[in-house]
């Protein structure tokens, strides 16, 4: 794996890109598992196609044109192109690094500002927090609703974000620490993320609830940071490193860093794939990046490996349950039968697996930078689940929970979507 040069001037990053473009045989058997692919049959909309369109970028044998950057923008990063690969490809790596270029090299006019993003104001926690508070004041006030009726929000630009996010619950002030009930089998570290703090804070208190029940002394480290994926994603490595700093250090001495988003616990992971080799100016040694992404662990795969206390009882619910993997979960982690395992502690009855292979369109900031491609790809999953029974869709990443709850309202489908952890909370009985 090539990290990120260190030096934002060297030639290093357009060597990393060619060299992991090089990887590709150009075989096509990535491009019936694409999504973008599946939607336009338009072979620069596919993975074999921006890898080339990548290694010409990195070779200097095309100029960066907004017609160029698009297809690499239109991809979703949901990397099921790598799960399928016969010849192993990086694409992860490649797509990351190949957007680190373009915002290095190309003109001004196709480069992201990542200083004034909306997205990047969401990492930072004070910012956050009142955010967080604004938005749960004006829902209870009533003032969202009457701001949108007088175009405010329009005239804000912040439209899509009112018309995804939905009604925010009261902020929460969680402690440091909380003890394990009964026998202490270790100590675990609780990784909070970033939008999810104002859409889904039910999550925090279950993940408490279920992790002290199992064993686990739960702590929550102030100094933690946003995993850096927006960034990281929008070709800003740079602006990730401090994320990644604080990071480490608020959750050195744990045995696990427990993740509820599937897409902060990849990119947490891959620290070590973006930020060794002297990229943190040597503050870092690799093996504390490895040490690190070894501990990293997404709270529905060490519930299934933590053996259950005996006292511990579960009431199931009646409720007819369907199951959606993120692109995270089932392409990089490969772990979606343990949601299937701890969903099916708490269900009564068969659980339906969504079916579709194609990414939800949530992918990060996608659903909101390319709002009718999304659409198309999430009626893929809703026209599948129209038909049936369904009470509630369980989801274990913030992105596509929000998409999904989004688009059921629109179609006028009666299901709620929840995580597995609150599921699971919910049922469990002492």
């Amino acid at each position: 794996m090539a990290d990120f040069p260190a030096c934002k001037n060297s030639n290093s990053l357009a060597r990393n890109v060619n060299t992991l473009a090089s990887q590709c045989v150009k075989c096509g058997l990535c491009l019936p598992h694409c999504p973008t692919y599946h939607l336009t049959q338009d072979e620069n909309e596919s993975p074999r196609g921006r890898i080339a369109l990548l290694q010409a970028l990195a070779q200097e044998e095309l100029s960066y044109t907004h017609k160029l950057t698009s297809h690499l923008d239109h991809c979703l990063s949901c990397r099921a192109c790598e799960r399928a690969c016969p010849a192993n490809v990086e694409y992860g790596a490649l797509i990351t690094q190949g957007r680190a270029l373009i915002q290095r090299d190309a003109p001004k006019a196709l480069k992201t500002n990542p200083r004034f993003s909306l997205f990047t104001l969401i990492t930072r926690p004070k910012i956050l927090r009142a955010m967080h508070w604004l938005a749960w004041i004006s829902d209870i006030t009533k003032t969202r609703r009457i701001a949108s009726k007088l175009g405010i929000i329009q005239l804000l630009g912040l439209t899509k974000f009112d018309t995804l996010l939905p009604s925010t619950q009261r902020p929460v002030s969680l402690k440091t620490y909380y003890p394990a009930k009964g026998k202490k089998i270790g100590r675990v570290g609780l990784f909070l993320g970033c939008i999810q703090k104002m859409t889904d804070t039910d999550i925090f208190l279950a993940s408490i609830h279920v992790l002290t029940a199992l064993g686990y002394d739960v702590h929550i480290p102030k100094q933690q940071a946003c995993c850096g994926a927006i960034n990281l994603h929008s070709g800003h490595p740079q602006s990730t490193i401090k994320f990644a700093k604080s990071n480490l250090a608020a959750f050195s001495d744990l045995d696990y860093i427990v993740t509820l988003a599937s897409g902060c616990g990849t990119t947490l992971s891959d620290y070590p794939k973006y930020f060794g080799s002297g990229t943190m100016n040597n503050m870092t040694q690799t093996k504390d990046l490895e040490s690190f992404a070894s501990r990293v662990v997404d709270i529905s795969s060490l519930i299934e490996k933590t053996p259950w206390p005996k006292d511990l009882k579960i009431k199931k619910t009646t409720k007819r349950l369907a199951i959606h993997s993120p692109c995270t979960l089932k392409n990089v982690w490969q772990s979606e039968n343990d949601i299937f395992a701890l969903v099916q502690r708490s269900s009564e009855h068969e659980i339906y697996a969504v079916q579709s292979q194609y990414c939800c369109g949530a992918a990060g900031r996608y659903m909101f930078d390319f709002p009718e491609d999304a659409a198309k790809l999430v009626d893929k999953i809703l026209t599948e689940l129209s038909p049936l029974s369904v009470d509630i869709l369980v989801t274990s990443n913030t992105g596509c929970s929000l998409h999904l709850k989004h688009h059921l309202r629109r179609k006028n489908l009666n299901i709620s979507v929840q995580h597995p952890i609150v599921l699971l909370s919910n049922s469990i009985k002492f």
